[in-house]
């Protein structure tokens, strides 16, 4: 454990933890959603992090990312209702939302990020909800998986990759300028299908299937099985037990600080607001 950091060296570090605090409040709403509803999840990836290193935040760090198996995360989804301070949001429930994975929303609070700019949908401060799936064992068939995996971000994003080489970039566009508007839901569907089709094999590893360089870490396949309680800030919140290997393999020396010039925000908002949802006018493109 790492018992004392410099916090004055963080940019804005007052809004930070504001921030950090409502995304708790988020967390702790999901957390006694899944008690109640017999869903078992886990805090993942920089949010167990700063839970072994920290004992809460990567001080940091300004979003809070929770894991299930698809099953649990499909039941998740089903049996939430939105109230009047919370939302759930994927793109199922709008088509504008060019993620695929799901995110539940505080209402009347703002966190923008330029590529959320001149998108039809509510932007408020968020936690992140990222579903596993199972990952067969033929190199053969985890290649073909992979490109379902692209080929349903292509179909869910409705644009090209920016970020991962030209070739990549052409053939998506290519495929889009081929494909129907109004039949691209239809399209993420099918190979979402298809990327699930392991799932029912309990004896396959895991991975997060949201991106390219997720999906790419195999985990062991009881992963998700055990899951124990571990102190967050000031509360209690679900864990996978074996957090340390799942650290290893996506943090590699997890106990290590980054270098400081790396802690930072991470999503760099363009606007935040703790009382008010986000208008268009407030912010120049």
């Amino acid at each position: 454990m790492i018992e004392k950091f410099d916090y004055s060296k963080i940019d804005n570090y007052n809004d930070l933890r504001k921030l950090q605090l409502v995304q708790i409040e988020i967390l702790k709403v999901i957390h006694n959603f899944c008690i109640i509803n017999n869903i078992k999840y886990s805090i993942a990836y920089g949010t167990i992090l700063g839970a072994v290193r920290h004992g809460g935040f990567i001080p940091w760090d300004d979003d809070l990312d929770i894991c299930m198996l698809r099953d649990d995360y499909n039941k998740f989804i089903e049996l939430w209702t939105d109230t009047d301070e919370y939302i759930l949001q994927n793109h199922d429930t709008n088509r504008d939302f060019a993620q695929s994975f799901t995110k539940v929303r505080k209402r009347n609070t703002a966190f923008v990020q330029k590529t959320d700019l001149g998108k039809n949908y509510h932007k408020g401060i968020f936690v992140d909800i990222f579903p596993f799936d199972r990952v067969p064992e033929k190199k053969l068939h985890q290649k073909k998986q992979m490109i379902d995996v692209m080929l349903y971000n292509l179909f869910v994003r409705e644009y090209a990759p920016m970020n991962n080489g030209k070739l990549l970039q052409l053939g998506s566009k290519l495929i889009l300028k081929l494909s129907r508007k109004n039949k691209l839901p239809l399209k993420a569907k099918k190979y979402l299908k298809k990327i699930c089709k392991y799932n029912k094999n309990t004896n396959l590893k895991l991975a997060d299937m949201s991106v390219i360089n997720t999906m790419r870490m195999h985990y062991d396949k009881k992963l998700l099985e055990k899951i124990v309680d571990i102190k967050f800030e000031d509360t209690y919140v679900k864990v996978l037990e074996d957090y340390n290997s799942f650290l290893k393999i996506r943090y590699g020396d997890y106990m290590k600080l980054p270098p400081e010039e790396q802690q930072t925000w991470y999503h760099h908002p363009v606007y935040v607001s703790f009382t008010n949802e986000y208008e268009e006018d407030k912010i120049e493109q």
